[in-house]
């Protein structure tokens, strides 16, 4: 499957400054009452602008995988119809963030990836209902990292012993992506006007596998700490007595 790009939906907003209202596009008379729509707050994190985009896939939820895929070949929804759509298009930009309304098929979507990387090992879906605008609230991309470590940094001093290996030096190592989501709140981009008396909030379900399409890394959205036996690290310390072996 192709990774495709729909033309995403953008709407007029009067009571913004005139910086902001400028990057607004114009929308039509009213929103498609067939159509589902999505507003998602996307920030950029470590490595750049490359990692806000996330892609959104049409998810079969009786297979266990995206529309047509292939543990879900019946699902598939015919030739030139498109499976996934992905934020490249914002809707309003402000610095190291960005606010989307995208169009979608009323259907159960998946948070597919982003970053380059297949949330292919446990993802999250949700379902878009026709005429709903729904918030999928704030999104945050960003490397997986283990403890310890972060983005490459190029020093001098790794430059000079890049130079001297040649093709032998050591590079960054890839290391894939994950997405961290909350719930938007006062500090961040405010709901335009206009949509603010149709917007319902995202019900999201974990545990959603699938292929992986995109062809890049692939992890799990929360990433190392979606792993099975995983300790949040917000998990508050046992009370004494606690942690024998039963």
């Amino acid at each position: 499957m192709l990774l495709r790009t729909a033309c995403f939906l953008s709407l007029a907003l009067a009571a913004v400054p005139a910086t902001a209202a400028e990057q607004l596009k114009k929308i039509p008379a009213a929103l498609d009452p067939a159509k589902a729509y999505v507003l998602v707050e996307v920030h950029n994190h470590d490595e750049g602008i490359a990692r806000g985009v996330v892609v959104f896939a049409r998810y079969d939820p009786e297979g266990g995988d995206l529309r047509g895929g292939k543990r879900s070949p019946p699902s598939g929804l015919g030739k030139d119809v498109p499976v996934r759509i992905a934020s490249t298009k914002p809707l309003l930009k402000e610095k190291e963030r960005r606010l989307y309304l995208l169009t979608l098929e009323p259907d159960t979507w998946v948070i597919e990836g982003a970053g380059g990387t297949a949330f292919s090992l446990g993802s999250k879906t949700f379902k878009a209902v026709a005429g709903q605008v729904i918030d999928l609230g704030i999104f945050s991309p960003g490397g997986d990292w283990p403890d310890g470590e972060g983005p490459f940094k190029l020093t001098a001093g790794k430059l000079v012993g890049m130079a001297l290996l040649g093709p032998f030096a050591k590079g960054p190592k890839p290391q894939p992506a994950m997405l961290a989501i909350r719930e938007r709140t006062a500090d961040d981009m405010p709901v335009p006007e206009p949509l603010r008396a149709r917007v319902v909030s995202a019900v999201f379900t974990s545990g959603a596998k699938f292929g992986n399409y995109l062809g890049g890394l692939v992890n799990r959205i929360d990433g190392r700490k979606g792993r099975p036996g995983s300790q949040p690290v917000e998990a508050a310390a046992p009370a004494a007595g606690a942690g024998e072996s039963r």
